[in-house]
């Protein structure tokens, strides 16, 4: 289900006009290097906060135009200057903050959380209005993630968000920055969430934004497993998820 049409952002444009690559122009040759490098998780929360039509809250030196401004249009260049001038976000919550918003949560997949609960899920946070970032493992390793972001399921349902919402006895507490709810128990899941899905590729009901274009994968309104790694949702390791308006 779609309700808007999301933004989509090049983490690593060739050019100000490859696939939304305008906010490179004027800046530093550094910091696109550190953007098209680490940046997949920025550039997406550029895609929801730009959706959503989040701007700024605090100003900020632009050095594309040589002034401070303030409410500024999210993209993957004023995310990494509100996120203090790195790619690496360390508080969902202060940073979302900083664009008038609010964080919802991070979803954590247990080990042998399925894909039918992942899919389950993540049409869930769909239906209801929202374009959850997800994040994949990059197989062979075990903390080489890259960020996607979700923008369409034609998983037939429904699923409720709400009924996933409301299973307080499968969320932990994670004790960074603010509290973070998280999905472990992936077997209490499978049987709670509504419905049944008899389906194989569930790949194929997802399409995605990918920030970072390879030669023959990545981009904007691709299936799933057309990702960078080339892989479904066993590369799925997390949600995060947030809030619209």
């Amino acid at each position: 289900m779609l309700f808007a049409t999301p933004t989509y952002f090049r983490q690593n444009p060739s050019s100000s006009d490859d696939y939304g690559g305008a906010w490179v122009e004027d800046v530093s040759s550094s910091i696109k290097s550190e953007i098209a490098s680490t940046g997949c998780n920025i550039s997406c929360m550029a895609m929801d906060f730009k959706t959503w039509g989040f701007k700024t809250v605090d100003s900020f030196y632009d050095e594309r135009t040589g002034e401070t401004i303030a409410h500024a249009n999210a993209d993957p260049y004023v995310v990494y200057k509100l996120n203090n001038n790195d790619t690496y976000v360390s508080d969902y919550y202060a940073l979302c903050k900083k664009f008038g918003t609010t964080f919802n949560r991070i979803v954590e997949f247990a080990s042998n959380a399925t894909d039918q609960t992942k899919a389950q899920l993540t049409d869930a946070w769909l239906d209801d209005g929202y374009y959850p970032i997800g994040r994949i493992l990059k197989p062979g390793t075990t903390n080489h993630y890259h960020s996607i972001l979700f923008i369409y399921s034609s998983l037939p349902g429904p699923y409720n968000i709400n009924s996933i919402q409301n299973l307080n006895n499968v969320y932990t507490s994670e004790a960074i920055g603010d509290d973070k709810n998280e999905i472990n128990d992936a077997t209490e899941l499978n049987t709670k969430l509504d419905g049944d899905v008899v389906i194989q590729a569930y790949e194929s009901n997802f399409k995605i934004h990918d920030p970072y274009v390879g030669s023959n994968s990545g981009g904007p309104n691709i299936y799933f497993d057309d990702n960078i790694y080339g892989k479904g949702f066993s590369i799925l390791k997390k949600l995060l998820i947030i809030n619209k308006p």
